[in-house]
Parts: structure tokens; C-alpha cells; sequence
């Protein structure tokens, strides 16, 4: 038996497809974990990513500058003679730390977006219900 096209694009009428429509028609009961533990840990694994890296970061400026010190140049000539060079350790490591702090920024900043949102959300909900008078119930 072929499937019609109609019948072809119908989605499935259970699992997480009957769950989206639901929750598409029904956005107030749409939840979704935000894994704050896992975005923690990631941050901190970013952040000892970043602490290793400005570790040899250091050691390489030290070995270049110690280097380079009978060469009479301000630190900042030897700092643009060693940028300008793609041999050159402290370039890559600064590259790598360039786009491992933009990782890292960027999901703190998210995630600092999602928390703050949260608490912004819980605290709504709990002034709207603080300022609800209750209904007078009928005497009998």
C-alpha cells in the first residue's frame, strides 16, 4: 500500500509530536529543562580550559622576552614581532584563548539570561499571587 501524500505529511499522533501540538496550542504548560547543571559544568570546564591556557600563555611571553632581551626593543615591538609571526607560541595560544574566552562569554551570558529571566518569572507569579484578595465565602 503507498501512503497518500496527505497522509504522508500527518504527523504521528503520539510521543513528542502529540506533546509539541499540545504545548504549541498551550504555551503557559510548555516546560523545558534548561540543564543548569550541565551549562555549570561546562562553564567551569571553559574556565579551567582558560586557566591552563593563560598559564602557557605566561610561560611563553617569559621564554620569548627572555629570549629576545638582547634585541634593544620596547615590549611592545616584540610583542608586534612575535604577533606577525604564525611560528610563533604566544600567537597560537592567544588565538586559542581568543576563541575559547568568546565560547566562554557567550554561554555565561546566556545562561546569566535564562536565570535572570527565571527569577524575573517567579517573581511576577508570586507578587500577582500575593495581590490577589481572596473571595469572600458565602454565609449559610
Amino acid at each position: 500500500m503507498s501512503q497518500t501524500p496527505q497522509a504522508a505529511r500527518e504527523l504521528p499522533r503520539h510521543g513528542h509530536c502529540k506533546l509539541s501540538k499540545f504545548m504549541a496550542m498551550h504555551l503557559d504548560v510548555a516546560i523545558f529543562n534548561r540543564f543548569s547543571d550541565l551549562n555549570t559544568y561546562n562553564l567551569l570546564a571553559l574556565q579551567s580550559e582558560l586557566c591552563y591556557l593563560r598559564y602557557e600563555f605566561h610561560e611563553a611571553v617569559k621564554d620569548d622576552y627572555a629570549a629576545s632581551k638582547s634585541e634593544k626593543r620596547t615590549p611592545l615591538d616584540h610583542n608586534l614581532r612575535l604577533q606577525s609571526r604564525s611560528d610563533s607560541k604566544q600567537w597560537k595560544i592567544l588565538l586559542l584563548i581568543r576563541d575559547k574566552v568568546n565560547e566562554y562569554s557567550t554561554i555565561q551570558f546566556k545562561q546569566h539570561s535564562v536565570l535572570h529571566k527565571s527569577k524575573e518569572r517567579i517573581y511576577r507569579y508570586c507578587t500577582a499571587a500575593a495581590n490577589q484578595t481572596p473571595k469572600p465565602t458565602p454565609a449559610n
